[in-house]
């Protein structure tokens, strides 16, 4: 939610959130406030954000429950159960953020009141899975409904043996779900309506904690896992969820010694993991139900502790298909193949750790890490080159320290052999796969290249492990980070090739060369011309992924200009992406001749390029480099005093940016790099996001390459770096 104060007055002002609680907090319990915030075209506004309480009558409470920086912050905020009492606050009562001071934005997302410190979901599946009502939760008994025996003898763990694996039928005795169990893998297959799971039951010696460890790989929306005493009773409070992630992730829940006691757990629980979306499956492996933390077995633990500490989460991506099982599959030739990939990304900043290959030609195959863009191509991606034998392969490459960024994917190239794997039973397959191949061409204006596409009926024949990062390449990482933030500050005290002068009456202006001499052009300028590809504008006539026209980097960096010149010319956003998708100088020359031209007049004093992230093949690369420069010099042969920028990049490599900075450095524009933020993923879009263009057109943000563009608070950075380059 956004509060924009449009006058300079200094009254305090703000957003105010209205909270009904179930209950007052009693004994130790505490109620929470979470949020995020932050601040944009705040100038004026003083550099104090605060969070009060107002009663349900609007009163004030005169206590400051958390004061920070306009820039912004996470705030988790404790409301002690006194406090509740000592200032009369009753279960309903609103929560105001405010600011102080001039004009600005605030923007507050996030918010939420709960009674958890560690801003958790409440459970909220429990009921929906039970049926149950609060008295039933003490008195009753859940009855061990439709429960059937399985097979279980792929499935171990050390300590406490899994003596009784069963099926979990919430309310329906039809008994259409699939369950199978190969190479120590449980995959469960939920067909129908209604609630289902698997349930274990667990023999437990008192007074010990216990730690429920396991990999768990899930195409629904989560996948949640209770806890019942021996007798079927559920214990709320135990409840936990996992989320939607197709890698099988490690994940390891700690039920202590003194909550087992206290609901009288002596002899015995069950386990259950409940699924709850029809047509959806989960895959279980690496089960261990233990009284001592850690993998399935002592040696384990041991040697991946002595690999790094902490221990380090590593993810599986896709289906490995070994010499044994290979036999389930027939080659399925694809004509024109080219890269495949298992379509799930990499959920944090990792390395590449193993490489499983299943191939019927011994050689040299080539592989990429990048992303797919909102056309489903690919996009700032690296190469590499392994050599396989004809067969199955495990080749271990961490050594070779490939990075796989937090949303990227590893491809392989098959174009050498031109099959995928087709499977005898397609209840094998788990993960969904895409395929590239020469009959697949984009259609988008502007991105050409042949897109990336969901293949139901195959599967392939390679998988991949990724692992956090390591101590020493974190450190190595920061040493790197550190050289070049001191490089950006030299950069930075020189102002890239701009020399800056004072007028008399104290406004500033930049010196600078044409071909007819030396001129000084105002910073601040009067007409401005802003040439973009799909960050600047796209679906809506807005940047993507921006949540509406207001928040995206071409608005807010407007914005500024225009508080410093009210009588701007600022031209519509253009998206010239047909330049960078072009594959020769002559194409390139050719589209500025048509289609730029007509949008630099003579007096032009400001133009800001963002362009490079989509010259994403070698045809496109090859000339790039002279081309950036002679693009510098057409803008300026036809806008002899403007001032260049150069934009970049969100989706590009250090190679592309170097070429971008040479290109500036011997033409006379300036670089403004955002390549700090195009990783994390706190500055990127958000699936399931509501966006709305300029139309007022609304739609869902569903397609994960729209996701991967700038957020609000990444075109906030953005139009931060364009701002500090300007330099008014």
């Amino acid at each position: 939610m956004s509060y924009i104060k449009t006058d300079d007055s200094p009254k305090d002002s703000g957003l105010l959130f209205p909270v009904a609680l179930p209950n007052i907090p009693v004994g130790n319990q505490s109620a929470y406030i979470h949020l995020n915030y932050y601040t944009v075209n705040a100038d004026k506004m003083e550099d104090q954000i605060d969070v009060l309480l107002v009663r349900q009558d609007g009163t004030l409470i005169n206590k400051s429950y958390f004061t920070g920086p306009k820039a912004g912050a996470a705030v988790n905020i404790q409301i002690p159960n006194t406090d509740f009492t000592e200032f009369s606050i009753g279960k309903e009562f609103k929560v105001l953020v405010a600011t102080h001071g001039g004009a600005g934005t605030l923007n507050v997302d996030t918010l939420r009141v709960n009674f958890s410190a560690t801003d958790d979901l409440l459970p909220d599946a429990i009921n929906r899975i039970y049926n149950i009502t609060n008295d039933q939760l003490t008195n009753d008994v859940v009855e061990d409904r439709n429960v059937k025996d399985l097979n279980t003898v792929k499935i171990n763990n050390s300590l406490v043996q899994l003596t009784d694996f069963k099926r979990w039928i919430s309310n329906d005795t039809s008994d259409t779900s699939d369950l199978i169990i190969k190479n120590d893998i449980l995959t469960y297959n939920h067909k129908r309506t209604g609630d289902d799971g698997i349930v274990a039951n667990v023999p437990y010696v008192p007074g010990r904690d216990l730690y429920c460890a396991f990999a768990l790989s899930t195409d629904s929306d989560n996948v949640d896992v209770h806890v019942m005493d021996a007798n079927g009773n559920l214990i709320p409070h135990f409840s936990k969820s996992t989320s939607s992630n197709l890698n099988f992730t490690q994940q390891v829940f700690k039920y202590s010694a003194s909550a087992l006691r206290h609901w009288g757990i002596t002899k015995g629980l069950k386990i259950l993991f409940a699924i709850h979306q029809p047509n959806k499956q989960f895959s279980l492996k690496n089960l261990n139900i233990s009284t001592t933390n850690g993998e399935q077995t002592m040696s384990d633990t041991l040697n991946h502790i002595l690999s790094d500490n902490p221990l380090r989460q590593v993810e599986q991506v896709g289906q490995i298909i070994d010499d044994q099982a290979i036999a389930n599959y027939t080659q399925a030739p694809i004509s024109g193949l080219k890269y495949v990939t298992p379509n799930s990304t990499s959920h944090r900043d990792n390395l590449l750790k193993t490489v499983y290959a299943n191939v019927t030609q011994a050689g040299d195959y080539n592989f990429a890490v990048g992303m797919l863009d909102q056309h489903n191509l690919l996009v700032n991606n690296t190469t590499f080159k392994l050599t396989l034998v004809a067969g199955y392969n495990v080749v271990d490459v961490e050594d070779k320290q490939i990075n796989v960024p937090n949303g990227s994917q590893l491809f392989m190239d098959l174009s050498s052999i031109g099959t995928v794997l087709k499977p005898t039973d397609i209840n094998q397959k788990v993960v969904p796969v895409l395929v590239q191949d020469n009959s697949h061409e984009s259609t988008a204006p502007g991105y050409p290249g042949q897109i990336f596409y969901d293949a139901p009926d195959y599967m392939l024949p390679f998988a991949y492990d990724l692992i956090e990062q390591g101590q020493q390449q974190r450190v190595a990482n920061l040493e790197k980070n550190v050289s070049k933030v001191t490089q950006a500050v030299s950069e930075l005290a020189s102002k890239g090739n701009e020399l800056f002068l004072v007028k008399p009456n104290g406004a500033k202006a930049v010196l600078g060369v044409s071909d007819t001499g030396l001129f000084a052009t105002d910073v601040v300028p009067t007409k401005v011309t802003v040439l973009g590809n799909s960050l600047t504008s796209a679906t809506g006539g807005i940047g993507m992924a921006a949540s509406n026209q207001n928040h995206d980097w071409y608005h807010l960096v407007s914005d500024y200009i225009l508080t410093k010149n009210p009588s701007a010319v600022i031209k519509p956003r253009f998206n010239a992406s047909a330049w960078e998708s072009a594959t020769t100088s002559a194409e390139r020359q050719a589209y500025f001749d048509n289609t730029l031209v007509p949008l630099i007049d003579a007096d032009t004093d400001l133009v800001i390029i963002q362009l490079v992230d989509n010259v994403n093949t070698d045809a496109k690369l090859a000339t790039f480099g002279e081309d950036a420069k002679t693009l510098i010099t057409n803008i300026r042969t036809k806008a002899p005093h403007a001032r260049v920028l150069w934009v970049a990049g969100w989706f590009a490599d250090d190679n592309k940016i170097n070429l971008i900075k040479t290109a500036c450095l011997d033409r006379g524009a300036l670089f403004v790099d955002i390549m700090a933020y195009n990783h994390d993923v706190q500055y990127k879009g958000t699936m399931g996001a509501t966006r709305t263009g300029i139309d007022g057109t609304t739609w869902t943000v569903t397609n994960p390459g729209e996701a991967l563009h700038p957020g609000d608070l990444g075109m906030q950075k953005i139009a931060e770096a364009v701002e500090e380059a300007l330099n008014f």
